[in-house]
Order: structure tokens, then C-alpha cells, then sequence
């Protein structure tokens, strides 16, 4: 059965169509099938993430097993699954776990958006204070349907 129903892919191809400018990479790490895991939500979240792709031609998804392919997993430093990683023209270090379904699923457009414009929409003030951020900072944001 599809997440997306038929209207939600029409929408989400005019928004991308319209919204996006360059590529992003959507890097998601699943259990591997070799291994044991406990992931209740690595099938279902790929195959969403999947749904999700084939809306736009920018939208590039790489699967990646965790942690067989510890080049992956070093490179973006995942240590849980289901992981998320958005990739621009660079990665600017946006890691999502779990599955983005509900409210979560509208950020996760949002950031698709965001990475492939290569900027932020942020109001010059908020992005004047950013400015001043002289060392490496980790932002944790967690989320609960409850």
C-alpha cells in the first residue's frame, strides 16, 4: 500500500517542479539483510522515501545499509537507524532518524526545498545573528506524536 496517495504526488511534483533548483540527495540507512536488526520502521521509511523520489527528477536516493557500509556511515557519522542524511551541494550535516511521517513529513519538503535553492529562506536578521556563530554548533531537535 502507497503512503502517498495520488493527489499528494501531484501537489509535491508541482511544488518541486516549481521550487527546486539544483539536486539533493537523500542518503538513507536501513537495517541490512544479512544482519539481525531491530528496525520496525526501515521498510516502511524507505518506502516512502521512494514515493518521495519519484516525484522529482532533483531527488536522488542512495540506500545504504548500516553499518555493513562503514564508508556511509563514517562519512556521515550515523550510529542508529532509520537515518536520514540531505545532501545539497554540499553536506551541511541535516540528519534525520525515525520515520518522517505526520507533521514531520512537511519539514522534510521544506528541507528538500531549502537545500536544493543552496540557501535558507531566513529573514536577514535571524541570518545577521547566525553570522556570529564563531564555532561548530550541534542543534537537536526532537519530535514526539504525542
Amino acid at each position: 500500500m502507497a503512503f502517498l496517495q495520488e493527489k499528494d504526488i501531484q501537489f509535491l511534483k508541482e511544488k518541486f517542479a516549481k521550487e527546486m533548483v539544483n539536486d539533493v540527495t537523500i542518503h538513507f540507512f536501513t537495517k541490512s539483510p544479512v544482519l539481525a536488526q531491530d528496525c520496525p520502521y526501515c521498510d516502511h521509511t524507505k518506502q516512502l522515501l521512494e514515493e518521495l523520489a519519484a516525484t522529482s527528477e532533483k531527488i536522488k536516493l542512495m540506500v545504504h545499509t548500516y553499518p555493513t557500509e562503514k564508508e556511509a556511515v563514517e562519512k556521515y557519522g550515523i550510529d542508529k537507524i532509520p537515518a536520514i542524511v540531505f545532501e545539497g551541494t554540499e553536506d551541511v550535516g541535516i540528519r534525520f532518524y525515525g520515520i518522517p511521517s505526520g507533521y514531520e513529513f512537511s519539514t522534510v519538503i521544506e528541507t528538500i526545498i531549502d537545500l536544493s535553492k543552496g540557501k535558507p529562506e531566513l529573514p536577514d536578521n535571524v541570518l545577521a545573528e547566525l553570522a556570529k556563530v564563531t564555532s561548530p554548533v550541534t542543534i537537536k531537535v526532537f519530535v514526539t506524536p504525542t
